[in-house]
């Protein structure tokens, strides 16, 4: 699995074919200054795709989840 910190790479990922994207929905800020809350968002409105979220506490799981990840991982 690759973990995804951007919207680019989850949209390159979704068009090689994938049908689940990993993405980091840890608090830090990602290199294009947008949460990880956005990003999900965004994923699953304009890519339609399942997301595993890779969370580091419990309080980021359930944002991931608020956001609409489908999975919540560490």
């Amino acid at each position: 699995m690759l973990i995804t910190p951007r919207f680019e790479d989850a949209k390159n990922i979704v068009d090689a074919g994938a049908q689940i994207i990993g993405i980091d929905a840890t608090k830090r800020i990602r290199p294009d200054g947008s949460s990880s809350y956005k990003i999900i968002k965004r994923i699953k409105a304009d890519l339609k795709v399942s997301i595993f979220a890779d969370v580091s506490t419990v309080i980021g799981g359930s944002d991931a989840e608020e956001a609409g990840a489908d999975y919540v991982g560490t």
